[in-house]
């Protein structure tokens, strides 16, 4: 594992100096462009077109080889709605990267918004603290002993630290990786959704409860029921009775099959945002950090080093990756638009190279076997 207190331990402060202009004048030198916004627009409409598609088609007749077929075509549609939903939709609206064109992050999924532009069991203000705050401007900050953990101090998504328990548990290695797998169908719900709103709940109670805490999971605390308020039970009330309720209207079979569709969409996204999210920030090769950021120099170097890029520059892939392949250039600047992330990105790998920074960008099959490792290997041994 890469410990470092700061940047300068693997560049000169004169060095870093320049490279923090050279990146300003970089980011100047690549505008957003009108076709930025419509860009987005289309992906909001194609968002909402899979949406809408899945549900329709998850009440076909199952009684043919067609049927099947729409099915399974229903399942991948919702699928993809839902991870578009958070990883291209909600995280760049929420980030401000089309603040200019009127999609407000401030107003964003707020109120009855919520319903409308992004419903999900991660509460949109909590993930606008915890991501957006917490995450991006304490990247790979580590907290020391998990017992010393507060919500609002290092890094609140450090893979190494939230699986301690799996990392020391004395079960052959296959074991572990069948708990990855399973635990990556239900991580939004079990861990994503709580972490987050536990970390503004504990910024604004000034309380210092850890997601590992019997005081967020015990049924008389009230920690536990704020979160199935806020985050678990509107969502799956929504989800699983009121959207299914109107098909009965056809039929028995047909409210059967779209609770069937909705349910393995869930867990098909869910595997999905996991293999593409975690692994951006975990593996050995990537940097991990003793010490706050200190200065905007310090804490651009920290965004490359701590961060991985899958391939880049593939429309189709692209979206499939939840632009998430740019991810180096999202920390960066985290108010770039998708189409920016392409111009910029070999400016800034061929910056770094300049500077001898490492610049990671692998497969994602390479990252994913990166991030099991973390995963499953005790701290002393990484």
């Amino acid at each position: 594992m890469k410990i470092i207190k700061d940047s300068q331990q693997i560049i000169s402060s004169p060095d870093l100096l320049a490279f923090s202009e050279e990146l300003q004048e970089l980011k100047s030198n690549t505008p957003k462009e009108k076709q930025d916004e419509i860009q987005f627009k289309r992906m909001i409409v194609f968002n909402r077109f899979l949406g809408i598609l899945g549900l329709l088609l998850c009440a076909f007749p199952q009684n043919s080889t067609m049927g099947t077929v729409f099915t399974i075509i229903s399942i991948l549609c919702l699928s993809l709605y839902q991870f578009s939903s958070w990883t291209i939709i909600a995280h760049h609206w929420s980030h401000r990267a089309y603040q200019e064109y009127g999609y407000l992050s401030a107003e964003f999924a707020r109120g009855k918004y919520r319903f409308l532009q992004w419903f999900d069991c991660i509460v949109p203000e909590a993930w606008h603290y915890e991501h957006d705050l917490l995450h991006h401007y304490h990247l790979g900050e580590l907290h020391g002993e998990i017992k010393e953990y507060q919500s609002n101090i290092g890094d609140p998504d450090l893979a190494q630290e939230q699986a301690w328990w799996l990392q020391n548990w004395q079960v052959p290695y296959l074991i572990k990786v069948l708990i990855i797998l399973l635990g990556s169908m239900f991580w939004k719900i079990i861990y994503y959704a709580p972490n987050t709103l536990n970390s503004l709940l504990n910024h604004q109670q000034k309380t210092k409860i850890t997601l590992y805490s019997w005081a967020l999971w015990h049924p008389l605390r009230r920690r536990f029921w704020e979160i199935m308020f806020q985050a678990w039970l509107p969502y799956l009330i929504l989800r699983y009775v009121l959207v299914p309720l109107p098909f009965l209207w056809i039929s028995i079979v047909a409210w059967q099959q779209v609770l069937f569709c909705l349910v393995f969409a869930e867990l098909i996204s869910n595997i999905h945002t996991f293999l593409v999210i975690v692994p951006n920030h975990t593996g050995k090769d990537l940097y991990r950090f003793e010490s706050k950021i200190n200065g905007k120099a310090d804490f651009y170097v920290r965004q490359i080093i701590g961060s991985c890029n899958y391939p880049t520059n593939h429309s189709v892939m692209d979206f499939l990756y939840g632009y998430l392949n740019y991810q180096i250039e999202h920390h960066v600047w985290p108010e770039l638009t998708l189409g920016q992330y392409r111009r910029i990105q070999p400016k800034l790998k061929a910056l770094c190279e300049k500077y001898h920074l490492p610049y990671v960008q692998e497969s994602l099959t390479q990252r994913v076997i990166k991030t099991i490792e973390i995963l499953t290997t005790k701290p002393s041994e990484l």
